[in-house]
């Protein structure tokens, strides 16, 4: 057997025993915090273990292309627990979800072609670094004076206890404002001023306003996010130029999940198991929360949505128009799914872009994402070409939160996923106009 074949094989083996760690997880941790098992059959079981195994192998363990990286990790956080956890804690599930199931197999099917070589003829503006950062500056700071003019200048260290106090008065300035910006500052500006001043010594200053920017937005809204997304930037960049591991992505991530479950299961076991206050807390954090609920909610979207009306986007400005802005329901989906499965109005049950896809538009709803999805990653893709593959493979985090987590076109314009397309665009054409001026100059220098 050749390094190449023990390598597939150990990665098989590997994404195997993720799902079976899933599954255990699930039904021996998660069930103790109130979440539902049903009488369940080895054998469907099995069925949907292979289902959820079978996109693995259409996909390269190694790559450098962007889409790549934002699909595996799609895989690990959307498509296997959407496939798994609804059999669990739906009845009858099993043949009813069947054609859920099968949208989801097609959709990785149509990404999986991502990993061709596509070649797109892209034009670029003649752009220089002044008027570069002229334009980015220009948005970064008319969004800042946004976010402080409505909320105030604040850099104050929140305590985690009243984070929540915190969110609830941003929520409750935020209902006499419209302001999406501050999303795009935590998920695209800010991160992209991070990631430029890591890999730019002479731009040290931009990683240290990246971080200010982000600190400005924990402390106005209480978005734990803000506070950790800089370091897991960092983080990201030093491992991928210490350890050369961004061809190799894939299987760090499949491995970090793996320790992170084992651990997180163990710990359980021996320390919260019995604990009143923190049972089974670490598998909470976790799994539960990162794993277990997106499929959860999936489930219970597709079950409440197969027997009831769809949604039709009636209460988007723009889509609503289809059906006259008139909705069956007469509240947001997220929130009527929040009240259908917990009982709770207040609680937004947000879910991933075929979920939501399916809710407003069923099964021809998640196809027209799949392919909208991939004309975004091809785009990107192509964008990405003659980069540092280390800013295109990061700036994609922002966007992997939005996909696993929101509506597809609120995830592209509401939270600014577009602006990772507009940002790199912009970049590339300063890039290939600086390389130009250098291949000029260093030709007539030599003269």
């Amino acid at each position: 057997m050749t390094n190449k074949s023990t390598s597939f094989a150990k990665f098989d083996l590997c994404i195997i025993l993720y799902i079976v760690l899933l599954i255990l997880c699930y039904i021996f941790f998660v069930t103790r915090l109130s979440y539902p098992l049903v009488n369940f059959d080895l054998l469907p079981l099995f069925i949907l273990v292979i289902i959820a195994f079978v996109p693995s192998r259409w996909f390269p363990i190694e790559s450098n292309k962007p889409s790549v990286f934002l699909i595996w990790t799609l895989y690990f956080v959307v498509y296997v627990p959407s496939i798994i956890i609804p059999y669990l804690s739906i009845e009858n599930s099993f043949v009813n979800h069947l054609p859920y199931n099968g949208l989801m197999l097609l959709s990785f099917y149509i990404l999986s072609k991502l990993k061709l070589n596509y070649s797109i003829k892209i034009k670029y503006f003649k752009i220089d670094s002044l008027l570069f950062y002229l334009i980015f500056f220009s948005v970064y700071l008319y969004l800042t004076f946004r976010l402080v003019s409505i909320f105030g200048f604040n850099l104050s260290f929140v305590n985690f206890t009243e984070v929540y106090d915190v969110r609830a008065a941003y929520k409750e300035t935020l209902a006499e404002e419209s302001f999406i910006g501050i999303r795009w500052l935590l998920y695209i500006f800010n991160p992209f001023l991070i990631i430029i001043g890591y890999l730019d010594k002479d731009k040290r200053l931009l990683l240290v306003l990246g971080f200010i920017g982000e600190f400005m937005i924990y402390s106005t809204a209480g978005f734990k996010t803000a506070l950790f997304i800089g370091f897991i930037i960092v983080f990201f960049l030093y491992i991928s130029s210490k350890y050369n591991l961004l061809k190799k992505f894939s299987q760090l991530v499949l491995y970090s999940i793996i320790v992170i479950f084992v651990f997180a299961m163990i710990g359980d076991l021996f320390f919260f198991s019995e604990e009143d206050s923190y049972k089974n807390i670490l598998t909470s954090l976790t799994v539960r929360r990162n794993f277990i609920v997106p499929g959860f909610l999936t489930g219970h979207y597709y079950d409440f949505f197969s027997n009831n009306p769809k949604a039709y986007m009636a209460g988007h400005k723009i889509f609503g128009i289809l059906v006259g802005y008139k909705s069956d329901y007469s509240e947001s989906i997220q929130t009527l799914i929040g009240t259908h499965i917990f009982g709770r109005e207040e609680l937004n049950a947000n879910v991933n872009i075929w979920a939501d896809a399916y809710a407003n538009f069923g099964l021809l709803g998640m196809l027209i994402t799949t392919i909208v999805l991939f004309i975004f990653l091809l785009f990107y893709d192509n964008l990405s070409k003659g980069l540092d593959p280390r800013l295109s493979f990061t700036l994609l985090i922002g966007p992997l939160a939005f996909f696993s987590n929101s509506a597809l076109f609120t995830s592209i314009f509401g939270h600014g996923a577009i602006w990772v397309i507009i940002l790199i665009y912009l970049y590339k054409s300063f890039i290939i106009n600086k390389n130009k001026a250098h291949e000029y100059n260093s030709k007539y220098s030599s003269q």
